[in-house]
């Protein structure tokens, strides 16, 4: 009998399996004399900004109003950027941006928190076989009159250099320069991420994230059990696809109602992909509206190690997606409008998000994964149960998340509706 079974797959970092291993590059953070704030918040382990974060990841990906496209976020991504725009947010701008990005304490320390994900995001020497980079950089109109102390924000917390752009005159030699930089951060899989007439003689600033990983698989899929079988589409058709295969290998995993969760580890055990493949009769749709961050996050505790065999297509694919309709609808409107305060940035309300663009990448084969993210953040000036075996068959639909195991932050989120795609 054909399992119809949606999976959702969680990520937190980037995974790749097809390319050149570089080693990791941790992002240098320098640390600054001048006082950013009046008080320099130390890590709090009160505040927990993994949390905040991936409650954000998960209410975003819901967002999401395709309903035929496979998707893949990277909410470490947005969140980064949006968390370099929001230290320039005043007033009710800034009180809508702390809500929509779940962000529970003041500024200062939402920023040092940042800092030290960033430091801890890393894998050690002794966690090889996975890399990961991460990169964050200001393009700012030159001569415009951009506040010191903003950019000292961005630098010391999330490691910004920033690019004098003349904006006014030369919009397209910088869209191609900005996506140049995207596209060397994120090894080549992000291109083209800011589309032609995105940045426009009104545009001020371009706030950037790129993140990019690599992880092989701590048991890799042994490529003489890659076969091909049926894909069950939600309409009902079938697709054919290449299906990796563990005919017996123990993993963890847990079975609820609403779903089958299994987690696949990455070598170093320090990144994990779980899959959530949705119970038989229950649509993709459906187990989204209830996947949050309280559900994901139990699951460490309930996941038990069995032996069973797995078969998961292999597939890769590219999404892209401009935010400002769920963010405002989240929201945040103020910041997309004439009346927005990012005073913190210039000392004046002259500026407003216009766009928030984002673009994703993921291939998973026998090896192991490879994804990377970018987001482009544009400024304007302001004018407008366990059978005897068990067999997780991911033949449906299904939603993936990258994660770091040992955080539980979420770096990716997505749906694979169809492999060949």
């Amino acid at each position: 009998m054909k399992q119809t079974i949606t999976l959702l797959v969680a990520v937190l970092f980037v995974f790749s399996s097809c390319c050149k291993k570089d080693k990791a590059q941790v992002l240098k953070i320098e640390n600054m004399d001048e006082e950013v704030w009046e008080k320099d918040y130390i890590e709090d382990s009160d505040y927990d900004i993994i949390y905040e974060n991936s409650s954000f990841a998960f209410e975003l990906f819901q967002q999401s109003k395709e309903t035929d496209k496979n998707i893949i976020l990277s909410p470490f991504s947005i969140s980064s950027a949006l968390a370099m725009t929001y230290a320039g947010a005043k007033g009710e701008t800034e009180q809508q941006m702390s809500k929509t990005l779940h962000f529970s304490m003041d500024q200062p320390q939402v920023h040092s928190s940042f800092k030290s994900l960033l430091t801890d995001i890393y894998p050690s020497d002794e966690q090889s076989g996975s890399n990961l980079k991460i990169a964050n950089a200001l393009w700012v109109q030159e001569k415009y009159g951009f506040l010191d102390n903003y950019y000292k924000i961005c630098q010391k917390y999330y490691g910004s250099g920033f690019n004098y752009m003349d904006f006014r005159n030369q919009a397209e030699k910088s869209r191609v320069k900005i996506n140049k930089w995207v596209e060397d951060n994120t090894n080549k899989k992000i291109v083209n991420l800011i589309p032609e007439n995105a940045i426009s003689d009104l545009t001020r600033m371009v706030l950037t994230n790129a993140i990019w990983f690599y992880g092989q698989w701590k048991i890799p899929f042994d490529k003489k059990h890659t076969e091909v079988a049926d894909f069950y589409l939600e309409n009902g058709s079938t697709v054919s696809a290449d299906f990796m295969n563990h005919p017996k290998e123990a993993f963890l995993h847990y079975k609820d109602s609403f779903a089958h969760i299994l987690e696949l580890p990455y070598e170093g055990d320090k990144y994990v992909m779980k899959i959530f493949l949705p119970s038989e009769g229950i649509p993709i749709k459906t187990f989204e509206k209830k996947l949050n961050f309280d559900y994901f996050n139990s699951l460490h505790r309930k996941m038990k190690a069995a032996s069973m065999e797995v078969l998961l297509p292999r597939f890769g694919f590219t999404y892209s997606i401009s935010l400002e309709e769920q963010l405002t609808s989240m929201g945040m409107p103020l910041a997309f409008s004439n009346d927005a305060d990012f005073s913190g940035m210039t000392g004046k309300k002259d500026l407003k998000i216009d766009k928030v663009i984002h673009k994703a990448f993921i291939e998973v084969n026998e090896e192991g994964t490879e994804a990377a993210g970018a987001t482009a953040v544009i400024m304007v000036e302001r004018t407008s149960f366990n059978p005897d075996k068990i067999i997780f068959n991911a033949n449906r639909p299904f939603v993936f998340v990258i994660q770091d195991k040992e955080s539980s932050s979420v770096l990716f989120i997505g749906k694979l509706l169809d492999p060949t795609k």
